[in-house]
């Protein structure tokens, strides 16, 4: 298989007339190609692009065999031939005699009322789950907490070093 170099490739009007006269011929996209010092790909695109007939697939084709004549391109059918779908909603549905109308998702379940944290209340919290708990102790001045869970929150370096070990 040869590779070659990608390179652009503009369409000037020989090319382009050229291409319209091999592709009438009957030729293979790789031989248009080569005539022309493109890829076959550039060919298939450039005759698509420019509304020339679709050629055959040359899959089960063999050499010597005339190429089959191709498929006519369907013809859209215009939308208006089309049935409108519309879908009820559940009240209307109920109204024509279907099945009654599903009943309202029940609302998620509200949380316990946690204990307000207030800027003179510790909020050192009590437990690992939710509803949060707070151990609610009037809190050292310019501190979040109580001095007893300041003393846990709060430790020096060197005990973190000595628990570490």
């Amino acid at each position: 298989m040869r590779t070659r170099a990608p390179r652009s490739h503009e369409w000037l009007d020989a090319a382009t007339q050229r291409l319209r006269v091999l592709w009438a011929e009957g030729l293979g996209t790789r031989e248009i190609g080569e005539a022309l010092g493109v890829g076959k790909n550039a060919v298939i695109g450039k005759a698509h692009r420019l509304g020339l007939a679709p050629r055959p697939s040359p899959l089960g084709v063999h050499p010597g065999q005339p190429l089959p004549a191709p498929r006519p391109r369907p013809v859209p059918l215009p939308r208006m031939d089309r049935p409108v779908v519309r879908k009820l909603e559940p009240q209307q549905a109920c109204a024509m005699g279907r099945r009654p109308p599903a009943p309202p998702p029940p609302s998620p379940p509200q949380p316990a009322p946690a204990l307000r944290v207030g800027m003179e209340q510790c909020a050192y919290p009590t437990n690992d789950g939710r509803p949060w708990r707070f151990c609610g102790a009037p809190a050292v001045p310019n501190r979040p907490y109580c001095a007893a869970c300041c003393a846990i929150a709060y430790r020096p370096f060197y005990r973190r070093l000595e628990d570490a070990a």
